[in-house]
Parts: structure tokens; sequence; C-alpha cells
């Protein structure tokens, strides 16, 4: 089953198992510290998913051995605004929010480290 380009989510890696879906996010140099970019390369696939009746479980994890995620990539903030920073990870450009996208989806959601 392939729903997922992969060039569009070049810092995520999907692995389809079963019904399961593993979403790790690829940036083991920043420990995986999320950007606009990680935001909306994770809201592309949660709409891929979101209707998916296969997919019974989601698990999103870290790639590397620090850390699942380190929270925000503090770089973002060297080359944009703050304020633009925040409202473009409030609000992607996709349909949905990234926030109110995991709130849609059907299927559980499980955080591992």
């Amino acid at each position: 089953m392939t729903i997922i380009d992969s060039e569009k989510i070049q810092d995520l890696i999907v692995e389809f198992e079963g019904e399961m879906v593993i979403i790790t996010i690829n940036r083991p140099n920043t420990l995986n510290a999320l950007n606009l970019s990680v935001f909306s390369q994770l809201a592309f696939v949660f709409e891929r998913m979101l209707d998916l009746k296969e997919i019974k479980c989601i698990v999103i994890t870290g790639a590397g051995q620090k850390a699942f995620v380190a929270g925000a990539d503090i770089g973002c903030l060297l080359y944009t605004s703050m304020l633009f920073c925040l409202k473009a990870i409030r609000t992607s450009r996709l349909k949905y929010p990234y926030p109110m996208l995991i709130l849609e989806m059907k299927q559980p959601l499980k955080m591992s480290s």
C-alpha cells in the first residue's frame, strides 16, 4: 500500500506494518526538533490516512538514540520572525491545522521514543 509520495516527506520515514503505520521523525542531527517543514510533512501524511479503515494504529517515533523530539527547532527563528513561525505552525498550508488534524484521526496515536 503506497499512499505517500516520499519526495514530499523528506524528514519522515513512513512504514506500513500490517494494520499499523510507524512514522519516524528523521532529523537525528537536531534531536528531531520540529520545524515548519516537519509540521507540514506530518499534516501531509495524516491527511492521507484520515479515512484509511485498514490502518488501526499510528505510532510516531524519532530517529536516533538521544531524543524522541527535542521540541521546536529554534533555528527557524533565526531566519524568520517569531510571529511568522508561530502562525505557520498553528495553521499549515494544508487543509487542516496540524494539531487539529491529530484530533480528526480515527486511528489511535501512540508517541514513542
